[in-house]
């Protein structure tokens, strides 16, 4: 019997805008170094080309600035933790372990419209004279029959916020 392999799952690399999404062209002198041999001292190793290596140098030390502007890193001199903030920066896009998980499975459904819910409990305080709790209790008691009375008054302040913003995308002729 064949064995299965298991296929192994590939993480997407972000897209980077413009010089940073440009690969470096083969032959570099710096893409052949191990990085310990570029701290090791000159007198244990001559480094050739050392005018070409400073070159290449400064080319990826802009490309680094560039970085740090694209995750909104501050790349001036008085910030001393540009290097760490970027460093995170660059594991949180690329190491699992510093991200965040993703919700699994299908995302539930609103159980209720806040527009709707704005409305009727307004309706309830203009027409019969409710606080926002006795509203609440009577749309519980006639609407969501399984749903507590505290659910449902939470409900509606959080409807406060999506009809306050559905006034002002209104206004703004949105």
């Amino acid at each position: 019997m064949a064995k299965k392999t298991q296929k192994r799952k590939r993480t997407k690399v972000p897209e980077y805008p413009g010089e940073l999404g440009r690969k470096i062209k083969p032959g570099r002198f710096l893409a052949n170094m191990k990085f310990s041999e570029l701290l090791l001292p000159s007198f244990y190793k001559p480094i050739p080309n050392m005018d070409f290596l400073k070159m290449e140098l400064a080319a990826d030390r802009e490309k680094l600035f560039l970085l740090m502007d694209h995750f909104g890193i501050d790349r001036d001199e008085d910030n001393e933790d540009r290097w760490l903030l970027l460093a995170f920066a660059l594991a949180r896009n690329h190491v699992p372990a510093f991200q965040n998980m993703k919700n699994m499975g299908r995302p539930k459904e609103k159980e209720y419209d806040p527009l709707r819910l704005y409305c009727d409990v307004h309706d309830l305080m203009d027409r019969m004279g409710f606080s926002v709790s006795s509203a609440a209790a009577h749309l519980r008691r006639n609407k969501y029959p399984n749903k507590s009375v505290k659910t449902v008054e939470g409900w509606y302040y959080e409807s406060v916020e999506v009809w306050d913003e559905f006034v002002r995308d209104c206004e703004a002729g949105r």
